[in-house]
């Protein structure tokens, strides 16, 4: 709980100031990097998460890794979550960058479970309808689980919407059985 509510300070404290340097959508982009290249290379996320190797060794190591491919003041903001000891939540604060991004540009992000990646322009359809029945903007984040038979399941925020075959036909044995 205590680290949520870290990331939550700062990811905000980041997102405002790339709001006031106009750079919301370029610094998201170096935290997802950040994020990326720690998560392929394990072995550098589990130096930066050492509690046992010195901060001045992490902004070091930070710098070689990562100089050319993020600004000045993204490298700023990650030698301060080296300085706090905070680097771990990364992951996190990106997520939630993500989040103040989204709300501040009025877009909605549509989590979309399907048992086969969607094809074509069935992203683009399925987007536009969601704007239409809410009027913003969406993202849409799509997740295979080829358990599914078939059908979509939409997550949007807290509401959720089964159109899943699984669903359907688990309701229509119900009905079935109280016949």
């Amino acid at each position: 709980m205590l680290n949520l509510q870290l990331a939550h300070r700062y990811s905000k404290a980041f997102f405002l100031v790339a709001k006031e340097m106009g750079k919301i959508e370029d610094f998201g982009k170096e935290l997802k990097l950040l994020v990326k290249e720690l998560d392929e290379t394990p072995v550098l996320k589990k130096y930066f998460s050492s509690p046992i190797i010195p901060t001045s060794a992490k902004k070091e190591m930070a710098a070689k890794c990562f100089d050319g491919e993020i600004s000045v003041p993204t490298m700023n903001f990650f030698h301060i979550l080296i300085d706090k000891q905070r680097e771990p939540l990364i992951e996190e604060i990106a997520r939630e960058y993500e989040d103040f991004a989204n709300k501040d540009e009025g877009i909605i992000v549509a989590d979309v479970t399907t048992a086969r990646a969607l094809k074509g322009d069935q992203g683009d359809k399925l987007s536009a309808r969601i704007h239409e029945l809410t009027g913003k903007k969406v993202k849409i984040r799509p997740h295979l689980n080829p358990e599914m038979i078939g059908g979509v399941v939409l997550q949007i925020g807290d509401r959720r919407i089964d159109g899943s075959l699984t669903t359907q036909l688990e309701e229509l044995r119900n009905e079935l059985l109280r016949a």
